[in-house]
């Protein structure tokens, strides 16, 4: 578990200021305060070499990347710049500061362009924004989108697995030729109704948008 947890943490990708000289001086300062935190934790309890080496690193990883507990906040910067016409905004995700510096990452921006004469932008409680923007449920568009390509998979798999009984070369050249064209058509109608929501309200506020990024 321990080894899962770090590879998910690292997965993350690393805040720009911590560079790594900065994480050797976080590491150093920090050694002996994450050796008695850890001794707090799991005691006496006993673990091999590489696990405790782990979770050491968890720590160091989770204070550099962008992982964010409960504890983050948010800053929004809206308005006009110096040499600005129309106004721009930009959002940033904040937790504590280490090695005076501030954990942040940009988490949007948006931008009034003659093509893009006004946006709506949700902060607090992003999710209900976007539920009644979009007309759907976030995580529930999400499982549809999944659920129709696990059905037209199952599908051809049911259909192939009777062939097979008959006609095992017959069955392996239609799921040779038939699955990828499968996987295209899905890709293409979760891409259609990810433009019908934009559409219907005319949101091209690309940062913010919660079902831009395809699945």
């Amino acid at each position: 578990m321990v080894a899962i947890r770090l590879k998910e943490i690292k997965s993350q990708d690393r805040l720009p200021e911590f560079t790594s000289a900065v994480k050797a001086r976080i590491r150093s300062r920090l050694r002996q305060k994450i050796d008695e935190l850890k001794a707090a934790i799991f005691g006496e309890l006993p673990m091999s070499p590489e696990t405790n080496r782990s979770i050491k690193a968890m720590a160091l990883e989770m204070l550099t990347r962008h992982y964010f507990g409960p504890l983050k906040a948010g800053i929004v910067i809206a308005g006009f710049g110096e040499k600005d016409f129309m106004p721009s905004l930009l959002s940033y995700d904040i937790e504590e500061m280490v090695e005076n510096r501030l954990r942040s990452v940009t988490a949007g921006s948006q931008s009034i362009t003659p093509h893009n004469s006004a946006a709506i932008v949700a902060f607090a409680q992003q999710e209900m924004v976007h539920s009644f923007l979009q007309g759907i449920d976030r995580d529930l568009y999400q499982y549809i989108k999944k659920s129709t390509s696990t059905v037209f998979e199952g599908a051809l798999d049911a259909i192939l697995n009777v062939l097979q009984r008959a006609d095992r070369t017959t069955a392996r050249k239609i799921n040779q030729v038939v699955r990828p064209e499968l996987k295209k058509l899905t890709q293409g109608l979760a891409k259609e109704w990810d433009n019908k929501l934009m559409s219907y309200w005319g949101l091209w506020w690309r940062s913010y948008h919660p079902y831009q990024k395809m699945s």
